[in-house]
């Protein structure tokens, strides 16, 4: 159903699944994408945009359920630029689409 919608909105998109990694989403970064994910981000159903990532290999994202390395995760009002450890993400598919 994401991959219906953003086809139907000619975003430039890639497609992978989980497997495709942590590089395959920096790479996307670094081509001025950002980076949809469905997966169990700390251990639930959830989706996030990947952003970023800082220089120690950690991942920028907006969460909106909120920083899940904050207390009071699940207030949704400070997931923006949230940072997360690739083991936080734990994705099963990605979206990579134009900014």
């Amino acid at each position: 159903m994401i991959t219906d919608y953003l086809n139907l909105h000619n975003v430039g998109l890639n497609v992978a699944d989980g497997s495709a990694g942590a590089q395959w989403v920096r790479d996307r970064i670094n081509e001025g994408k950002v980076v949809v994910t469905s997966g169990e981000v700390f251990g639930y159903g959830h989706i996030i945009v990947i952003r970023g990532y800082t220089d120690d290999g950690r991942f920028v994202v907006n969460d909106p359920y909120g920083n899940g390395t904050q207390p009071g995760w699940g207030n949704h009002n400070n997931g923006g630029g949230a940072i997360y450890i690739w083991g936080q993400i734990s994705p099963k598919y990605f979206w990579a689409v134009a900014r």
